[in-house]
């Protein structure tokens, strides 16, 4: 079947043509005008009498086609046919082209189109009005059951779409209750296991307790992927936009996979080009759920002492400006063959790989409709055997304010400062040569420990960086003999993939170690630290807890107890006062009488839950402090609320969101 559609001003409905087609060869002429007074149907006897084509006249506006037409009975009577949906009859009075005068009986009659006008020629005579009169009859009734049926259509639609609005509030209710009620005794086990790990213990406990984190990290990933794909597929997700040290975030994501990169001796290089600003506008949450998603498909397919490569950039196009990200690896790789399902849900390229490599096949639709969300675009390119490269580039858009002391060339001051820097890894040593070239330290690079010893006795550089890609008995060694040229005076800095904290004898080397993947911040912050000398054996662990300077109070809402202890815990190690309250009734009153810092507020709690109790303190507080929703409904979070949102943490709580919080709030 041809369809011929007409789509109109305004509400776009389309017609099918073929509808009216079996009036075609009727004896009289039929047209079809629809509710915005435009030619949508006319028949072969109609175009005839009038001598016309029907292109001249489909979808054209009566008063184009025959202007002046408006003041006429005929546009009038149509015009209330179509408003009031009743019937009209009319004799109309038509010049044709060649100047002959023709009159025609109009019966007018309204349908869901518009109105549908039956004529009669009766310029010569009456002789076929019985006819005519049997035929409009048996149009009516055409009509009429046309009509029905076309309600009745409409009707089974509506129940159609009221069962399918219920069945997806009813799956949005099942997966929020299922949330919650995993991730709340999830925030116990995990919360637990870090204070566990951070207390003394033999190599054998501290296994175990590794393993409990490990095993909790791919239960809670398998979790977040099913929500976070039904949150996608249901288009609940919505973008919250905020400045971000984009150099920092990516640094936040690499440092999560430290003992992953360590266990599989994977090195994980991160290029970012000089023209990438430093702060930008977008979703932080979302960003690093891309960036992590990516690298930890990387990780997982990389084999041991493999190479990961992060890029970032600007691109252009069409006068619009892009951040483009890519993370090449040298792992398993694609077939050519399985590539174009890739970003389906559910997908992994081989049925062997989630029993080898974990996880659901959900990790990279995620990711492409999270980049759809922020409208990007994500591609890639893989070689079975020799490795894979994803890339995607979202829209950039700068902060107005750059203010950031590390990469600012204002406020970079290492006058005539020189570092020697010694490592075997091309890559690192490009790494290396780049942020202290940024920073405007004069950098010699060596692959040798030899020729590095030698270049210290003719000058004592400012800053030694060793490598731990070295052999450990050469780092060591190298240490040792540094500081035996130099009498102990000399700055040295351990860049090491290993756990600081697991470190043994490069440990005692070594006053000042920072971690692979390294972070530009803190390696800045190290170096400054040096050269302002204010250096005591410093590292970068994630995990170090740092007394606050300033004293702080905390109000925590939270109906569960054990989740109210680990926060009172966690809190208390960073010298944070703590007050606590079982449901928002109690934390209402608390935050009424007595003054806080900031308020972590669970959601679900008895009596009054936690965005009522979030509104009343906002609406009864003149300068509300700052509240974090803490919650474990991942639904909720994402829900549009009338209260002011300073940020959330999603159950289980981990100490580095802790130490996140307190950079947005500006706790010093």
């Amino acid at each position: 079947m041809v369809y011929h559609n007409l789509i109109f001003a305004d509400e776009y409905r389309m017609v099918d043509l073929e509808n009216f087609r079996f009036m075609d060869d009727l004896s009289f002429g039929v047209q079809v005008i629809s509710h915005e007074l435009r030619y949508l149907y006319l028949n072969k006897v109609l175009l005839r009498e009038i001598n016309m084509q029907e292109n001249q006249l489909l979808n054209q506006h009566m008063s184009k086609v025959f202007p002046g037409i408006e003041n006429s009975d005929i546009f009038k009577a149509i015009e209330k046919t179509i408003i009031t949906k009743m019937p009209e009859k009319v004799t109309n009075e038509f010049t044709l082209p060649n100047g002959n005068t023709t009159y025609y009986e109009l019966d007018l009659q309204p349908i869901p189109q518009g109105a549908i006008i039956f004529s009669k020629d009766i310029t010569d005579s009456s002789k076929s009005k019985i006819f005519l009169e049997k035929t409009n009859e048996r149009l009516e009734s055409e009509i009429k059951s046309r009509v029905l049926e076309l309600e009745e259509l409409n009707q089974k639609l509506k129940e159609e779409t009221k069962r399918a609005i219920e069945s997806e509030k009813s799956k949005s209710e099942f997966l929020a209750n299922m949330s919650h009620e995993i991730r709340t005794p999830m925030n116990g086990v995990v919360g637990m296991a870090e204070l566990i790990s951070l207390t003394e213990l033999t190599n054998e406990q501290r296994e175990y307790v590794r393993g409990m984190k490990l095993s909790s990290d791919l239960l809670l990933s398998i979790i977040n992927d099913i929500l976070d794909f039904s949150k996608l597929d249901s288009g609940k997700v919505s973008l919250f936009k905020e400045n971000l040290d984009i150099r920092d975030c990516i640094s936040d994501c690499l440092k999560i996979f430290e003992y992953k990169l360590a266990d599989k001796k994977i090195d994980i290089n991160c290029y970012i080009s000089n023209k990438v600003p430093g702060l930008i506008i977008t979703d932080e949450k979302r960003l690093k759920q891309l960036v992590i998603n990516l690298i930890g498909n990387a990780i997982k397919f990389s084999k041991t002492n493999g190479e990961i490569q992060l890029t970032l950039k600007t691109t252009f196009k069409e006068n619009s400006k892009f951040l483009q990200f890519s993370i090449k690896d040298n792992g398993i790789g694609i077939n050519e063959t399985k590539q174009n399902n890739l970003f389906d849900a559910f997908v992994q390229v081989d049925s062997s790989i989630t029993k080898k490599f974990e996880g659901t096949g959900l990790g990279l639709a995620i990711s492409y409709k999270i980049i759809e969300l922020m409208d990007g675009q994500i591609w890639f390119k893989s070689e079975e055997n020799i490795g894979s490269t994803f890339s995607f580039k979202i829209p950039l858009k700068e902060a107005e304010i750059q203010d950031l002391e590390y990469i600012s060339r204002e406020t970079i001051n290492f006058p005539n400062k020189d570092c020697l820097v010694i490592t075997d890894n091309r890559r690192n040593q490009k790494v290396f040569k780049y942020m202290l070239n940024y920073w405007q330290i004069k950098t010699k690079i060596y692959n040798d420990p030899k020729k590095a010893i030698d270049e210290t006795k003719n000058k004592k550089p400012d800053l030694v960086i060793i490598d731990s890609s070295l052999p450990e008995n050469s780092v060591i060694e190298l240490a040792s003999v540094l500081k035996t040229i130099h009498n102990t005076e000399i700055n040295m800095i351990l860049v090491t993939s290993q756990d600081i904290q697991n470190l043994t004898q490069p440990k005692y080397s070594f006053d000042n170690m920072i971690s692979k993947p390294i972070r530009m911040k803190s390696l800045y912050e190290l170096i400054k630290g040096i050269m302002d000398n204010k250096s005591e054996s410093k590292n970068d662990s994630n995990l170090d807890f740092f007394k606050l300077k300033n004293s702080y109070k905390a109000l925590i809402v939270e109906d569960n107890l054990l989740n109210q202890q680990f926060a009172e815990k966690i809190l208390n190690k960073f010298n944070i006062s703590t007050k606590t309250a079982e449901n928002g009734k109690v934390g209402l009153e608390l935050a009424m009488r007595e003054k806080f810092d900031f308020i972590l507020m669970d959601i679900h709690m008895p009596v009054i839950d936690g965005i009522e109790c979030t509104r009343l303190i906002q609406e009864k507080l003149k300068n509300p402090p700052p509240i974090i929703i803490m919650s474990a409904d991942v639904f909720k979070i994402s829900e549009n609320f009338k209260i002011k949102l300073d940020d959330f943490i999603l159950k289980p709580v981990r100490i580095s969101d802790i130490k996140e919080i307190f950079k947005k709030l500006k706790l010093s």
